[in-house]
């Protein structure tokens, strides 16, 4: 930390913090020292000494409190709580009864089946209450301290209607389900905050697929394809089978408990329609972009070694250089060209009405700034130019300047 003392005595320049290790450039180590060099530089000697200060009373003070714990977790601060017992005596009263004079008699052995035992003659911490037990509340049943409700496990398909301010998430706490088994039950996989109120979701009873039996399915077939036992199916009873060799029915709806339901990426395809003459102003219905399979979905974390990692802001279409991009909706160009900082060849549209659309990583562009386009005219190629690996295009719709998920506002795949 001499670092720290030289910037506190007024020297901290550049010098005064030695070589930082070494870090990869996207990594959080890398991050942490140049946050802290710059705060160390921008930082005056009177900050750092109150710096320094609140760092040693809040670690005095830590410190202090960990030191106590661990006194009371070893025992050092326990202190003795049940009262020492004396030895019977013939002359102690219990109860409000006299006791002779002699020798106390010894204690008769307690009569499980006796409503009132026989109290003991020796000195206790408490105290009988002069009421005495009856026959009558002998005989009175007595409430149980501790009911125990049984939780019915549901095996049944459930459905539930979406309400205000309902998520995936939630939806799935209230049935104790992860939200992934909500996904599946109703294809949400690839946009799960698509939502609508009143909406009717499938509620599966347990974590798992639902499966609806297709021609030339077998359970193991099955089982290999989500993840789990033959077993496991027909020890699931709900779905009534007896054996791993009964037959399926075609038709039959099966619950996978514990299956996970395989990922399939989705085929788009451009749009190719006609292109409205004279159109400028975006009509809102925007089209796919391009023809591909979907590789990269909105918010998903991705990772490179010029940026780090950091989530996607849109959607990425995969498919082999020289493919046709299409303006998304109708609009004018507003950028054509190289951008600097990582999409490659890039084609920004204005639709007039609050949304742009940014087509990336292009291998050619065929339209210039200024230009007016019609929704499904190309304006150029798929390609992988700009910090990418692999040919796809790059499809952003931003909404007054805020990225949106794309897939809100595509036609369905």
């Amino acid at each position: 930390m001499s670092w720290l003392k030289d910037s506190i005595e007024g020297r901290h320049a550049v010098d005064a913090i030695p070589q930082r290790p070494f870090f990869p450039p996207w990594s959080l180590g890398e991050q942490f020292w140049r946050r802290l060099r710059a705060w160390s530089e921008a930082t005056s000697t009177a900050e750092m000494g109150d710096w320094s200060r609140r760092l040693t009373t809040h670690a005095a003070l830590i410190s202090g409190v960990a030191i106590v714990l661990l006194l009371v977790r070893f025992g050092l601060f326990a202190t003795a709580t049940n009262p020492p017992v004396s030895q019977p005596r013939p002359d102690v009263v219990v109860a409000g009864e006299s006791a002779p004079a002699q020798a106390p008699a010894p204690i008769p052995a307690e009569q499980p089946d006796s409503p009132n035992p026989p109290a003991p003659d020796y000195p206790i911490a408490f105290t009988f209450s002069p009421y005495r037990a009856t026959s009558e509340d002998a005989l009175a049943p007595k409430p149980l301290p501790h009911t125990d409700i049984v939780d019915r496990p549901r095996t049944e398909i459930t459905y539930y209607e979406v309400q205000e301010g309902d998520t995936v998430w939630g939806i799935a706490n209230k049935f104790g389900l992860k939200p992934e088994t909500v996904e599946w039950a109703n294809s949400l996989e690839l946009n799960p905050d698509l939502l609508r109120v009143g909406q009717r979701l499938v509620i599966p009873p347990v974590d798992g697929v639902i499966h609806m039996v297709e021609p030339g399915d077998t359970l193991a077939r099955l089982a290999r394809k989500y993840k789990v036992k033959p077993e496991d199916i027909v020890a699931y009873k709900p779905n009534g089978l007896k054996s791993v060799d009964d037959p399926l029915p075609v038709g039959k709806q099966l619950i996978i408990p514990g299956g996970i339901k395989p990922f399939v990426r989705p085929v788009v395809r451009a749009y190719s329609g006609p292109i409205p003459k004279g159109a400028k102003r975006g009509t809102g219905n925007f089209v796919w972009p391009a023809t591909g399979r979907l590789t990269s979905l909105f918010g998903q974390i991705v990772c490179s070694p010029m940026y780090g990692c950091r989530p996607h802001m849109g959607i990425d279409i995969a498919n082999v250089i020289g493919t046709p991009v299409v303006a998304s909706d109708s609009g004018y160009v507003v950028f054509a060209g190289w951008d600097r900082t990582g999409y490659g060849k890039m084609v920004m549209i204005n639709h007039g009405n609050g949304f742009t659309t940014v087509y990336a990583h292009m291998s050619a562009i065929f339209v210039k700034k200024g230009q007016s386009v019609a929704r499904g005219q190309r304006i150029g190629s798929i390609g992988r130019t700009g910090n990418v690996t692999g040919s796809h295009l790059h499809f952003e719709i931003r909404q007054h300047g805020r990225q949106r998920n794309p897939l809100g506002f595509l036609p369905r795949p």
